[in-house]
């Protein structure tokens, strides 16, 4: 068997793989998503599927932002691709390999390994970020909703809510502060004192942390640009913090503030949660908070729309973009 024909059957290999991750991560709603898709509307089915795609033209935006700096040649379509693709490989890899399918996007259109390291890493962390402002924006402007509405574990919000704070922080002190590299250093070289075994895991961290404060510091010195990607992100966040208030308008008396700040509450607090991709617990903290505003029925209903939204159309989209492609690489070498 030649080289060509094993590459071929590696690929096929780990196609089939991803396939089966994907069935066992849909395997006990996709019934239920796709009974709550029968009985949705067709307008409404069109409004929220509208909303994960401008989600990932906007990060595509963000991505264009940050790879076009470095190289001029890098496109807005590249962007997109590069979004589309990571939102399958996100899903797919239960968020494992987000990163590195996009670290390999960008290397493929011409940026070197090292600069697409950082720029991942970077974007990573305003990601972080600007999703924890948005939530503390949303929490100030509706403080006297929430307290009112969650009193009885508004302490439990709140402590959620303070370590993606303390995250988002951590991972900004890291990514700004000189010294922590230094310090990093330090350390690494006390632990390799002791467990010599650990020198290559503590490299390849370093030199993680030396990329990602590269990348950092040099954006971080463009205050026009730093400000345009957090608010792009705001943005981006928007078009999926919204999609509940479209499912349940119609249907309560909730107003766009109220689901726009319960919804970042949802997804800020998943994020401290340690499961794969959000699974599970962006689902159960969902209908923890929306049961308290309307019927679980009703939450249950919704849920299930915002995950069809969320993660399986983006997985389907850019599955499909994958798919072109890799059919336009077969015709290229055919």
């Amino acid at each position: 068997m030649s080289i060509m024909q094993q590459k071929k059957w590696w690929k096929l290999l780990f196609i089939l793989i991803l396939l089966g991750i994907l069935y066992y991560t849909f395997r006990d709603s996709m019934g239920d998503i796709l009974q709550q898709l029968a009985a949705t509307p067709l307008y409404l089915l069109l409004l929220i599927s509208l909303c994960p795609v401008g989600y990932l033209l906007l990060e595509g935006h963000i991505v264009w932002l940050v790879a076009h700096r470095n190289t001029s040649s890098f496109t807005y379509g590249n962007g997109t691709k590069n979004a589309f693709c990571c939102a399958f490989y996100r899903v797919a890899t239960l968020g494992s390999g987000s990163g590195v399918a996009g670290i390999y996007y960008l290397n493929k259109v011409g940026l070197p390994i090292a600069n697409a390291t950082g720029m991942v890493l970077f974007q990573y962390t305003l990601h972080k970020a600007s999703m924890s402002l948005y939530s503390l924006i949303m929490l100030l402007l509706q403080f006297s909703f929430i307290k009112k509405t969650y009193d009885s574990y508004i302490h439990y919000i709140f402590v959620g809510f303070l370590l993606t704070i303390l995250i988002a922080g951590v991972l900004l002190s890291v990514t700004l502060i000189p010294q922590v590299q230094n310090w990093y250093q330090f350390l690494s070289r006390k632990i390799i004192e002791r467990n010599p075994k650990w020198e290559d895991k503590l490299e390849k961290i370093g030199t993680q942390l030396a990329l990602l404060q590269s990348e950092g510091s040099a954006i971080a010195k463009d205050k026009v640009l730093l400000l345009r990607i957090v608010l792009t992100n705001l943005a981006k966040f928007s078009c999926w913090y919204i999609i509940p208030f479209i499912i349940l308008h119609s249907q309560t008396e909730l107003t766009l503030l109220q689901t726009l700040t319960v919804t970042s509450l949802v997804l800020s607090l998943a994020g401290v949660i340690p499961t794969p991709a959000g699974i599970g617990s962006i689902e159960a903290l969902f209908l923890l908070l929306y049961s308290r505003l309307i019927s679980q029925s009703l939450a249950a209903s919704a849920m299930l729309l915002f995950r069809y939204a969320t993660m399986l159309l983006p997985c389907i989209l850019g599955g499909v973009i994958i798919l072109i492609e890799k059919l336009q690489e077969k015709n290229r070498t055919a």
